[in-house]
Order: C-alpha cells, then sequence, then structure tokens
C-alpha cells in the first residue's frame, strides 16, 4: 500500500457476533491503516447469516462498493477479516482495485517497521508463506486475453506453478538463515541467563516501550503507532543500591493476529516464555482494555506462557478522568498496580513489586577475590549490591548479595587465580541491524 492511498474499510458481522465488538475492530482496522500513512475516506460494515462463498459480501453490497469506488476515488479496500484466495480475487475484479485482508495488512506494517536482520527475515518468510494463497492474483490477466481461452488458462496455471516452486524454494532458505541467526540469538540468552528475567507482554501500543524506559532509564525508541516494537529489547533494571534485573520490551499483540506470524516470530517470542516474570501492560485509557487483555492471554496460551507468574499493570493513568475502573481491576486483578509512564506514578511501587517477587532469590555472601580477580569483581558490581570491602593482605573480602544463579557463576570462578570475567550480562543485547554480519 502506497502513501495517501484512499482506503474503503469494509467488515462483515455475522447476526450472532457483537456490535460495538465489530465496531471496535472495525476502528483498529483504521488505526492499522493510517499506520500505513493511507487515507479512510468511507466505512462499511454488513451484516448476514454466513458470508457469501464468492464474494464475503452479498452481490447488493458488492454493487454498493462499486459505485463508491469512483464517487469517492478510492485506491484501495481494506477488509477487516480474512478473505479467502477466491473472495479475494473475486472482489478484485469486481472493483477493479486492490483489496487487502486484515492479514495482509498487518504484514505490511511488519515489513515497514522490521530493522533488524532477524525481524526482516521473520517478516519475509511470513508474507511469502501468505503469498501462496495469493498466487492467482498474478496472473488473473491471463484469463481475460482472448477471452479466456483453454491455452491461457494454461499459461497462467503453469506459472502459478512456477512461482510456487520458487516460493518454497525461498520459505527454505530463509528458514535456514533464520535458525542460523537464532542459534545467536540463543547463544546470547543463555549468557543473560544468570539475571533475573521480566518480560513486557501486551497489546500493541499500550506504552509498553515508554514503561521499559521509565524502569529502567534508558531510551528506547517510542512512537504512538501500532507496532513500533518488532524486536525485543533487553535493558537492566536497578532500584537504588538493589541487585540488577533483566526488563524485555516484546512485541505487542493485537486481535487476529495472523498464525504464520506468531509461528514466524516465535523465536522472538521466545523471551516470553524464558521470563521469570511477566508484567501485563493495559492500557486503561482505551474503552476495550479488558478485550485488549483477552486476545493478549490468547496469544500467551498459544505461546504456552499463561500461567507464568505475572503483575498486571495499568498503565496510562495519567489519561484516565474517571478512576472508578480501579474497582473494577481491584476485583478481577488483585495486585495490580496502576502506573503513568508520563508522570511517574505508579514507577517506584512497581519495582518495588518486582523486587519483592524475586526476594527470595537474593542471597547475601561473603566471597574472596585476589587482586588478579578485581576485573570480576568490577564485573559483579554491574549486576550485585557490594554491601562492604575490606582488603587484607593480599585478598579482597567482599560482602554481595545477588541472585542465587549469579553467586553460583562467581563461586565457580573465583580462586582460578586470573582475571576472568563475567558473561555479557548488562549489556543491552539487541540483534544486529541489517547491514551487520
Amino acid at each position: 500500500m502506497a502513501t495517501g492511498d484512499r482506503v474503503l474499510l469494509t467488515a462483515l458481522r455475522l447476526r450472532d457476533e457483537d456490535q460495538a465488538e465489530a465496531d471496535e475492530s472495525l476502528e483498529e482496522l483504521g488505526a492499522l491503516i493510517e499506520t500505513l500513512d493511507g487515507t479512510i475516506v468511507g466505512r462499511v460494515l454488513q451484516v448476514r447469516e454466513a458470508p457469501e462463498p464468492a464474494l464475503c459480501f452479498g452481490r447488493g453490497k458488492v454493487d454498493e462498493l462499486k459505485a463508491l469506488v469512483p464517487a469517492e476515488r478510492i485506491t484501495v479496500v481494506a477488509h477487516d477479516g480474512y478473505l479467502t484466495p477466491t473472495q479475494n480475487r473475486n472482489l478484485e475484479k469486481a472493483l477493479g482495485l486492490r483489496v487487502l485482508d486484515r492479514t495482509e495488512v498487518i504484514l505490511e506494517i511488519f515489513a515497514n517497521h522490521a530493522r533488524t536482520r532477524m525481524s526482516k527475515t521473520q517478516v519475509e518468510i511470513a508474507r511469502l508463506q501468505f503469498s501462496l494463497t495469493r498466487l492467482a492474483r498474478r496472473w488473473t490477466h491471463l484469463e481475460r486475453q482472448r477471452g479466456g481461452g483453454v491455452t491461457m488458462r494454461g499459461v497462467g496455471e503453469k506459472q502459478i506453478e512456477l512461482d510456487r516452486r520458487s516460493i518454497k524454494d525461498r520459505i527454505s532458505r530463509l528458514t535456514r538463515e533464520l535458525e542460523d541467526i537464532d542459534r545467536v540469538a540463543r547463544t546470547k540468552r543463555k549468557r543473560r541467563a544468570e539475571l533475573p528475567k521480566v518480560a513486557l507482554v501486551g497489546y500493541t501500543n499500550v506504552g509498553k516501550s515508554t514503561l521499559l524506559n521509565a524502569l529502567t532509564g534508558a531510551e528506547t525508541l517510542v512512537v504512538d503507532k501500532l507496532f513500533a516494537t518488532l524486536e525485543a529489547s533487553v535493558k537492566v533494571m536497578r532500584y537504588g543500591e538493589r541487585p540488577a534485573i533483566l526488563i524485555t520490551d516484546t512485541v505487542g499483540f493485537i486481535r487476529k493476529l495472523p498464525t504464520s506470524l506468531i509461528a514466524s516470530f516465535r523465536s522472538t517470542l521466545d523471551e516470553v516464555n524464558e521470563a521469570d516474570l511477566l508484567l501485563h501492560v493495559l492500557d486503561l485509557s482505551h474503552p476495550a482494555f479488558e478485550r485488549q487483555r483477552i486476545d493478549t492471554d490468547a496469544v500467551l496460551a498459544e505461546l504456552g506462557a499463561l500461567d507464568k507468574p505475572t503483575i498486571y499493570v495499568g498503565n496510562k493513568v495519567d489519561r484516565l478522568g474517571d478512576r472508578s475502573v480501579t474497582n473494577y481491576l481491584e476485583r478481577i486483578y488483585p495486585g495490580y498496580v496502576l502506573t503513568s509512564s508520563l508522570t511517574g506514578e505508579g514507577i517506584e511501587t512497581l519495582k518495588t513489586r518486582i523486587y519483592e517477587h524475586f526476594e527470595q532469590r537474593f542471597q547475601r555472601e561473603r566471597l574472596v577475590f585476589s587482586y588478579l580477580e578485581l576485573g570480576l569483581l568490577d564485573e559483579l558490581r554491574k549486576v550485585a549490591k557490594i554491601e562492604r570491602i575490606e582488603y587484607e593482605g593480599d585478598r579482597v573480602l567482599v560482602e554481595v548479595v545477588a541472585d542465587e544463579r549469579v553467586l553460583a557463576q562467581v563461586r565457580a570462578r573465583v580462586g582460578r587465580g586470573s582475571a576472568e570475567y563475567l558473561p555479557d550480562t548488562v549489556l543491552e543485547v539487541r540483534e544486529p541491524p541489517n547491514d551487520q554480519p
């Protein structure tokens, strides 16, 4: 889709489906189109018992859409739902322009926002898998030549088969490349395994990146657009002199998230599975925040992460005129925390709750370092609380509070007589940009 495209939004609601939910979903599709810099010129929603197999909509509604195209100078139709290949092809023929379903719109956004080798590869695999269902779109012009005779149809069918083989070969190559990239990412995650890990999860655009910055003092990109973050960004949180905790910002979720994207992004979403604690962020200023929570939980369930320890974070409270919603939160999410990344409200409370969760894993221990091992002590300072240091002859006595796994690693290294460093646990860990190996 090109910048400035004039877009008509369409939707089909079945009679047994909720009207308010259908309206919310169509409104969200509009936000997705705006993220692609499209201009919305109208909305059309039809209620039916079932989708029409050939066109999705009834014939009369298709005629209505066809009349709107020249009247509103429409260049693209975006449908809030999945269109079968047949429905997509027939609608494009009937309307004479490009028709995108919700899956294709989301895939375009992901393609535009991917910045790293991993995310670009993941998105390309998902788009290629989707394109396998739309190959006939490329060659419908052959059916129109010479009245769609047998010869022209045969040429089209042959070309579709060639395209299918080429795409499958490309998917295979990209999948192998993604496995290599993921192998490097797993190595990095393994090097961080000693520190407690927290993952921010939630619907897209609920403020996870801003909250990450508020918790860690980092400067992660914050854009008020859907799916601004596609790569997992890992930062270190320190609260006073307490030991370090890793906080990961993950890709946001959305209703009707394409299955191919979940599969392609599984390596990135592994950050969720490997976390010790989830912060499920809710945008309390959004009228459908409970629906968004349900949709997020559905994806977490698919990832096998729904039962992980979770703190619910009611974010953007600065936008609430009426805080009566907190009574509802107290009943449904005991122990929730209200926050505003803009004003700082609740951030200290949330930090305290996070550290309370890991309190039993923090241990106090007395360690002895030689002067040759002071490099190891310097690295330990970055992830632990150093309570006391004493210099005694050729030894340095250190009383430290740290995560039990960090202490186990240090104990294994102390006494080797050389300055061996802890792994790169506290560095920001992101995939290299696309122009790096």
